[in-house]
C-alpha cells in the first residue's frame, strides 16, 4: 500500500582558460555596446539614458535578459571559476580507485557501453565536470548547498557547450555559466535564467547516486574519476561536513515547504509535468528497497539504497534527483510527496477478493477564514488560527471491485510525526449514505449507495475548527479500511 500526500500550505584559485571564439566574439560586441549603452554595476541596480535600452550587470555577467528575479541571483562568495571545474578530467580503472572507500557516494553515468564513477569527494570541490562519455559530451553537476546531482548532456544547437562555476546562486542553487556567452544556467531548472541564452534548456541526462561498492558491482568495467584534477585539495576531507550535519540553511530560498524537512534528502522525479518527491526518510520507513509507485498514469519502481536513490519505468531509467527537500520543492512547488503507510494496513471487508487497495493520489490542507474567501499561509510559525483548517485531496480504487465506502483517518502531526489530534471519517461519495447499515448498503443500487468502481476516483475531505485544535505542524491522511 502506498500513500501519496500533498500538503500544499504546512502548518504549525586558478588562472582563467583562453576564451572560446564565441566567448571573444560576445566580448568584443558587450564592449562596443558599452561605449554607447550607460552600465551599472550591481544587481538590481539599472542605468538609463533617454532613448537607451536598461543594462543591468551583476559581476561580469550581463543579465539584462533573465526569467527569474534579478536580486533572487546571489552571491555565494567565490568570485566566476573560483570553485575551479574539472575541465580535462582523468581516470582510472576501478581496481585502481584504492582512494575510495566503499559507502563513498558516486554520481553513476552510463552512454553507449561506457561507464563513469564521479565520487562527491572530488564533485564537492570542483561541482562541474565537462566530460565525454561514449562519444557524447556531457556536464557532470553537484550542489553541495542542495546536495543535488545532476547530469546534462552539453550539446546543444549543433555547438558543444562549456560550463564553469560562476559563484552565483539562484534559490541557494548553484549558478553554471557556459563560456560562450557567460549567460548563467540553474542546475536544478536545467536551464538558463539570465544572460543571452535565458529560456534555453538542457537535456538532462539519467544518472544514479549511489555508493561506490554498489556501482562497482553493477559496473564492473567502470572507469572512476581521478584526483589528479590539477588542482591542490584535500579530497580527503569534506568543506560542507558541518552544513550537512546541521538543520540550518546558508541561503534561505524564497519560499519554504514544510510538509518535509528542509534538508531531508529526497528523490525527485518528474513525469509528463508531474512532479513526485520521495523522502528519504519515508523510503526507509516502507522497509523495502523497491517501492512501486504510478506517476502521470505510468508505473514507476523507485530503488532506494539507504545513501542514494534512483527510478526507472518500464525498464528505463529516469531523470530522477536526489536533493534536499527545501530546494526540490522551491524549484517544483506543485510536487506531491510519497509517504509510506502506517503500521496499520487497510482492512477489506466486504470484497470476495480480500484485496482491496485504495490509494491517495493527493492531499491539499490550508487554513481559510470562515466564510472560505481567503487562505493563510502561516509558513513556520506552526499556531493555530481563528478560522478553519481544510484538509482535501482524491482517493482512487485501485482494485478490480467497486468500493462502497472509504474509511479514513486524518491525523494532525507535531514536527517529529507524532499525532497530537485525530479524526476519521469517510470520502464524498460515501457522506451521503453515513446514516445507512452495511445491510442497506448492499441493498442499495451503486448510483444509491456512491460506489466507487474499479479505477475511478473520489474526493474527500475534513473540516477542522482552529480554536479547537491544538498547534501542530502539519497533516496526514490514510486509509483505514475500506468496504
Amino acid at each position: 500500500m502506498r500513500i501519496i500526500t500533498v500538503n500544499r500550505w504546512p502548518i504549525a584559485a586558478r588562472s582563467r582558460a583562453p576564451a572560446a571564439p564565441g566567448e571573444r566574439v560576445l566580448r568584443a560586441l558587450l564592449a562596443i555596446t558599452c561605449i554607447f549603452l550607460p552600465v551599472t554595476v550591481g544587481a538590481g541596480e539599472r542605468g538609463r539614458r533617454e532613448g537607451s535600452e536598461v543594462r543591468t550587470i551583476l559581476d561580469d555577467f550581463d543579465v539584462t535578459r533573465h526569467s527569474v528575479p534579478v536580486e533572487r541571483l546571489i552571491s555565494r562568495g567565490p568570485r566566476r571559476d573560483g570553485i575551479p571545474a574539472i575541465d580535462r578530467p582523468r581516470f582510472v580503472a576501478a581496481r585502481e580507485a584504492t582512494f575510495l572507500a566503499e559507502d563513498d557516494l558516486v554520481i553513476g553515468f552510463s552512454y553507449d557501453g561506457e561507464s563513469r564513477a564521479y565520487p562527491l569527494r572530488i564533485l564537492t570541490w570542483h561541482e562541474l565536470v565537462n566530460d565525454q562519455v561514449g562519444g557524447r559530451p556531457i556536464l557532470v553537476s553537484f550542489c553541495p548547498l542542495t546536495a543535488s546531482g545532476v547530469v546534462f548532456g552539453r550539446e546543444l544547437g549543433g555547438a558543444t557547450l562549456s560550463f564553469g562555476v560562476s559563484g552565483k546562486l539562484y534559490e541557494s542553487n548553484m549558478l553554471m555559466y557556459d563560456r560562450g556567452t557567460r549567460s548563467l544556467w540553474s542546475q536544478l531548472a536545467g536551464a538558463a535564467v539570465a544572460g543571452p541564452m535565458t529560456g534555453t534548456a538542457l537535456e538532462p541526462l539519467p544518472a544514479r547516486r549511489t555508493t561506490w561498492a554498489r556501482w562497482r558491482a553493477s559496473h564492473p568495467d567502470t572507469l572512476v574519476l581521478s584526483t589528479d584534477t590539477g588542482e591542490r585539495r584535500d579530497y580527503g576531507r569534506d568543506p560542507y561536513a558541518s552544513y550537512a550535519l546541521s538543520a540550518n540553511l546558508m541561503f534561505a530560498p524564497s519560499r519554504r515547504d514544510p510538509r518535509v524537512q528542509d534538508k531531508e534528502l529526497v528523490l525527485g522525479v518528474t513525469i509528463d509535468g508531474v512532479s513526485m518527491a520521495y523522502p528519504f526518510v519515508e523510503l526507509e520507513a516502507a522497509a523495502t528497497d523497491t517501492m512501486i509507485d504510478r506517476v502521470a498514469e505510468r508505473n514507476v519502481s523507485v530503488h532506494f539504497e539507504t545513501v542514494g536513490a534512483w527510478a526507472e519505468s518500464d525498464g528505463t531509467i529516469l531523470n530522477a534527483t536526489v536533493a534536499y527537500w527545501f530546494a526540490w520543492s522551491a524549484f517544483h512547488p506543485d510536487t506531491a510527496v510519497w509517504a509510506a503507510v502506517g503500521p496499520h494496513e487497510p482492512a477489506a471487508t466486504d470484497l470476495a477478493a480480500g484485496s482491496a487497495r485504495v490509494v491517495i493520489t493527493k492531499t491539499d490542507s490550508y487554513w481559510t477564514s470562515l466564510g472560505g474567501g481567503f487562505t493563510i499561509d502561516i509558513g513556520e510559525e506552526n499556531r493555530t488560527n481563528s478560522g478553519l483548517f481544510v484538509v482535501s485531496g482524491m482517493l482512487r480504487n485501485a482494485s478490480p471491485e467497486p468500493v462502497r465506502r472509504v474509511h479514513l483517518e486524518f491525523q494532525l502531526l507535531d514536527a517529529d510525526g507524532a499525532a497530537v489530534y485525530v479524526e476519521r471519517g469517510v470520502n464524498r461519495l460515501a457522506e451521503e449514505t453515513v446514516g445507512m447499515s452495511d445491510s442497506e448498503l448492499v441493498a442499495a443500487s451503486p448510483e444509491a449507495n456512491g460506489t466507487i468502481a474499479p479505477g475511478a476516483d473520489d474526493a474527500y475531505r475534513m473540516i477542522f475548527i482552529g480554536s479547537e485544535i491544538p498547534k501542530f505542524h502539519h497533516a496526514r491522511v490514510t486509509v483505514v479500511s475500506v468496504q
